[in-house]
């Protein structure tokens, strides 16, 4: 009776987010790290490391990339949809299983950046040849993609290296404040991949759609940096 009793108060904290990142966005918070939070949970009964976890969003990610790019058939964007969220519940359940666990560690760390780096590689290429079979001017789509890779690099190296100091006395209030967690929302991986899966069907908007996000993250991204790391 005790057993099931320390199982539920277990699984209470990983509900509750206890391990989960702080500071995410709104699909993020109420999505990816909720479903998140079971996978960490039933990793630390099982005995499954983060570093396994980690791999196997990887796994999620490129299957999920190939099928964007039509190689699943022809219900390319659903299977891509599913997939890449699964892929980005892991990575979120990585992380919550490492600090359950209390291993978390330079190696970890470094692995989910660089499988983080791996996964954005695939949808880049996914991407790159969607568009190239799709788009109407074929010849813009090296510098679409470009920017949307160059954009989600930066993003994700500025979160993964620059933490060297807090922001919290940089922050607004009131009406900007909403319209900053809006504003971040959209870039906000599950609506991101939301969004690619949607646009599939319509090339142009979602060219349109990966100029803006390229750019919206570099802007976010410089601005973040400057803020941490200004004297």
């Amino acid at each position: 009776m005790s057993g099931d009793n320390e199982m539920r108060a277990d699984f209470a904290a990983f509900w509750r987010q206890r391990y989960a990142t702080q500071g995410c966005y709104l699909f993020t918070t109420y999505f990816s790290q909720r479903l998140a939070s079971i996978l960490a949970w039933a990793g630390t009964k099982l005995g499954i490391s983060a570093n396994a976890v980690t791999l196997i969003g990887l796994f999620f990610s490129l299957l999920g990339s190939f099928a964007y790019a039509g190689g699943l058939g022809l219900s390319a964007p659903m299977l891509a949809f599913v997939l890449l969220q699964s892929a980005y519940i892991f990575d979120c359940a990585d992380g919550q299983l490492a600090r359950a666990s209390k291993l978390s560690g330079p190696y970890g760390a470094w692995l989910d950046v660089a499988a983080d780096h791996v996964g954005n590689i695939a949808i880049a290429m996914a991407l790159y040849w969607h568009l190239m079979t799709t788009f109407p001017a074929p010849q813009l789509v090296p510098f679409i993609v470009l920017c949307f890779a160059a954009g989600e690099t930066i993003s994700l190296h500025t979160v993964s290296t620059v933490k060297t100091k807090a922001v919290k006395e940089h922050g607004v209030g009131g009406a900007a404040a909403v319209v900053k967690y809006v504003l971040l929302s959209i870039k906000d991986t599950p609506a991101v991949i939301a969004a690619m899966c949607f646009l599939w069907f319509y090339p142009t908007l979602l060219a349109v759609y990966l100029v803006g996000l390229g750019l919206l993250d570099m802007l976010s991204a410089s601005i973040q940096a400057h803020l941490r790391l200004r004297e």
